[in-house]
């Protein structure tokens, strides 16, 4: 999404709830946005908050191509079932590129 007027001071963002952001002074906005490692999952949702805790009380971050952990093989396994035998493995990876590049791409 394109800012209207690139001079015009940004908008100072103090909460967010669901899909919508409050901005300083009370208005709601709908955060149709997303940006790199950004997923459109909205805000303050207590099931997203409560899975990222426990994610990083167990593992904050191990890279993808070296190492693997529950969640990713919990995602893998819903992703791989979900297509009703159509796909038969997950490969997680960060980029497209790193794919394209990868021994398995």
């Amino acid at each position: 999404m394109l800012r209207p007027d690139t001079k015009a001071p940004l908008l100072k963002v103090i909460k967010g709830e669901g899909a919508y952001l409050t901005v300083s002074g009370g208005r709601k906005i709908l955060d149709a946005c997303a940006g790199a490692a950004v997923a459109c999952i909205g805000h303050s949702d207590p099931r997203v908050r409560d899975a990222i805790n426990r994610q990083l009380d167990a593992v904050s971050y191990a890279h993808s191509q070296t190492y693997t952990n529950e969640a990713q093989e919990d995602l893998a396994k819903l992703l791989i079932e979900s297509t009703e035998g159509a796909m038969s493995h997950a490969l997680f990876m960060s980029s497209g590129k790193n794919f394209s590049s990868s021994p398995r791409g």
